[in-house]
C-alpha cells in the first residue's frame, strides 16, 4: 500500500496536466486566426482556476467529498470529449479510462 499511495497520486497528477493540454488543444481548434490563441491560454487558465478553487488538496472552498469527485469526473469527460473533437479518438478512450479508475480508487482508499 506505500508504494501504491504515490503512483495513484502521480497518475491523478498527470491526469490533470493532459486535462489542461486537452483544452487548450481544442481551444486552438476552434477558430482561426488571434482567437485561436486566446482561447489555448484562457480555457485552459480557467480550468486550472475552477480546479484550484473547489477541487486541489488546499482549495479555498473546499467540496464534500462525493461532489468533488462528480466535478473532477465531470472535467475529466468533457477534457476526454476535447481530445475526441480534435481527432484524438484513442487518446480519448485511454484518458477517461485510466483517470476514472485513478480518480476512484483514490476515493476509494481516501488517501
Amino acid at each position: 500500500m506505500i508504494i501504491f499511495k504515490p503512483v495513484l497520486l502521480g497518475m491523478m497528477f498527470l491526469s490533470e496536466l493532459i486535462v489542461l493540454y486537452a483544452f487548450g488543444l481544442w481551444g486552438y481548434h476552434q477558430t482561426n486566426g488571434f482567437t485561436k490563441y486566446v482561447l489555448c491560454f484562457t480555457v485552459p487558465l480557467i480550468i486550472a482556476m475552477i480546479w484550484g478553487l473547489f477541487l486541489s488538496p488546499k482549495a479555498a472552498y473546499l467540496l464534500p467529498p462525493f461532489w468533488r469527485t462528480v466535478l473532477q469526473l465531470l472535467i475529466f469527460a468533457v477534457g476526454a470529449r476535447a481530445l475526441y473533437v480534435t481527432g484524438l479518438c484513442l487518446s480519448a478512450w485511454i484518458f477517461i479510462i485510466i483517470s476514472s479508475i485513478g480518480l476512484l480508487l483514490i476515493r476509494f482508499f481516501e488517501f
